[in-house]
């Protein structure tokens, strides 16, 4: 019994047996064919050379140096621990640390296996000297993104991480494989695709030991497109020092066309420690996890991610508005005797002893809150958003860079659709001295006031003048505003400068005539946000300065007088008649 039983269980595994190789053969035959075509051909990645970013005289902003690697050659090393053992010392690594990242990058044995990244010449040149003595060692030069200058730079070019996984399944069609570095924020981020270039590679055939037998193929990678900017470096530098301490932004830009200068945003951070963190650097890695969770978010680009209350500055639009309305003219004038009631409550001007009688002049050098409050209230919470639209307040400027904020231009309607709430008069007489729900970014607050310089005409701000040999255009469009319009606003911008009573007279520099605008806006608290814009020369302006600091108290104070500094620069090193 027992043998019938034990042949019979041997007849059915013979049978399962056949049946097995039977679905496997026919079946599953071509899936396990492609799979060991997949191991017998191996794919080498050669990586492109990333594209160079300059500014308009050629100097370089994000470059490349030489980086050493370390490798190991496993059909060549014999024993990798062995070989780690003794590279350990020389690198000041743990060799469980060495270890890890062998096994992580792995991928054939005649494909060299980095093991330490970017390590410093003298250690590169130490185990040089050791190759010959260590079998499968490999010391190799590799390009690295590198940014000379910095923090100067951080928030214009942004920096570089490791791909994600969810990335490399999208770009997988592309080519860009893993691990892989992409640009993050900044014109790394939105020229990307650009700059990155196409991989090449090297197709080989391997044995079943993973030795190579030969190369069947090989595709050269082609280098990315370099970036070439409207920014002066120089300019750049000079304004990220004056901002060294402050918490705001700062740009500079040709209010004709909308090309920029320079464009900071402080705090600020090294680009350079992103690529350090990316090559196993601990302390790098450290300071990037610190920046990460920092409270003054360094990462933020606030020229155009921050929405502030303009203030005061808000109220050349007002202007505009009052005079293209016909709702003032310049023989118009109204009584400021401190403040006002609208409704039941008070509204003060920021001088509570009064400035008198105020025509549209005096009303924009004094920055008289009582004489806007009139003309909002004259004007309307409609003709306020309309205006302020017309200027470019609640749309993005299509800058290129990426995580630009919008802000917000209040309406009656808005309002009601989002409170659920009427519109008062009160919020009306906030509306039209810049405070209140009304937000902007300083970019946007930027090329409003360009309208009045450029004669009525809204830009398009860009950092972008060439990508490779492809010319980028300006662009701007025609507010049709009248003449005379354009000019009284400048002429009151002239006097908030030139006389000694002007909210922006620590913006005023001997024999130089130019036009200007403070703000003040008050935050829940601390101190009030501090803004200042001003164009030179007077007649036919090439050069705007706006600068914005976070809690920075009265715009005439510090924003004025780093406006100032600015503009001495700009006219020492004749930047403007240069554009």
């Amino acid at each position: 019994m027992r043998f019938k039983l034990l042949k019979k269980i041997a007849v059915l595994s013979f049978i399962l047996l056949i049946l097995s190789l039977a679905y496997n053969q026919i079946v599953r035959g071509t899936a396990y064919f492609q799979l060991s075509q997949n191991n017998r051909i191996k794919l080498i990645r050669l990586p492109a050379a990333r594209g160079l970013i300059y500014d308009r005289k050629q100097m370089a902003l994000a470059a490349t140096r030489a980086s050493f690697n370390v490798s190991i050659l496993t059909q060549e090393a014999g024993d990798v621990e062995e070989v780690i053992e003794q590279i350990s010392p020389v690198l000041a690594i743990p060799e469980e640390k060495l270890l890890a990242q062998f096994k992580r990058n792995f991928s054939a044995p005649f494909i060299p296996t980095v093991v330490a990244s970017d390590v410093s010449k003298e250690a590169a040149i130490r185990l040089e000297c050791k190759e010959f003595d260590i079998p499968g060692l490999l010391v190799q030069t590799e390009p690295l993104r590198d940014y000379p200058y910095g923090e100067s730079f951080c928030h214009i070019l942004g920096y570089l991480g490791n791909i994600s996984e969810q990335e490399l399944r999208r770009f997988k069609f592309y080519g860009l494989g893993f691990p892989g570095l992409l640009g993050r924020g900044g014109l790394e981020e939105r020229y990307d695709s650009y700059l990155r270039g196409e991989a090449g590679g090297i197709q080989t055939e391997v044995n079943n030991l993973g030795q190579k037998v030969r190369v069947l193929g090989q595709r050269h990678p082609r280098r990315g497109q370099d970036l070439y900017l409207t920014l002066d470096g120089q300019l750049q530098r000079v304004v990220d020092s004056l901002l060294e301490q402050e918490q705001g932004a700062c740009i500079v830009l040709n209010p004709q066309d909308g090309a920029i200068l320079a464009l900071v945003s402080k705090p600020s951070f090294n680009p350079n420690l992103f690529i350090a963190a990316v090559n196993g650097k601990a302390q790098a890695a450290r300071r990037v996890k610190s920046l990460l969770g920092s409270q003054r978010a360094p990462l933020i680009n606030r020229a155009i991610s921050g929405t502030y209350a303009p203030g005061s500055i808000f109220k050349i639009a007002v202007a505009a508005a009052g005079l293209e309305t016909d709702k003032i003219t310049v023989k118009d004038s109204w009584h400021c005797p401190g403040g006002i009631k609208v409704g039941n409550r008070p509204f003060l001007c920021w001088n509570v002893d009064g400035h008198g009688a105020e025509d549209i002049y005096t009303g924009l050098a004094h920055s008289c809150n009582v004489y806007f409050y009139k003309l909002g209230l004259a004007l309307g919470p409609d003709q306020l958003s309309l205006f302020a639209r017309k200027f470019g307040l609640g749309l993005c400027t299509g800058i290129e860079l990426p995580y630009e904020s919008c802000g917000l231009v209040p309406s009656k309607r808005w309002k009601l659709t989002t409170y659920k709430e009427r519109w008062y008069d009160g919020e009306t007489a906030n509306f039209s001295i810049g405070q209140g729900y009304l937000l902007a970014n300083p970019l946007q607050i930027a090329r409003m006031v360009a309208a009045i310089a450029n004669g009525g005409y809204l830009v398009r701000p860009y950092l972008v003048k060439r990508v490779g040999h492809q010319a980028t255009s300006a662009l701007r469009k025609r507010l049709k505003l009248r003449a005379e319009t354009l000019q009284i606003i400048k002429q009151g911008m002239r006097q908030a400068i030139q006389n000694e009573d002007g909210t922006g007279h620590r913006a005023y520099i001997a024999g130089v005539e130019w036009a200007g605008k403070t703000g003040t806006a008050q935050t829940a608290g601390g101190e009030p946000h501090g803004w200042f814009a001003g164009f030179y020369p007077l007649k036919q302006p090439q050069v705007l300065v706006l600068v914005f600091l976070e809690h920075g108290g009265s715009g005439g104070d510090a924003p004025a007088r780093i406006a100032r500094e600015i503009l001495k620069y700009i006219i020492a090193q004749d930047i403007g008649s240069r554009l």
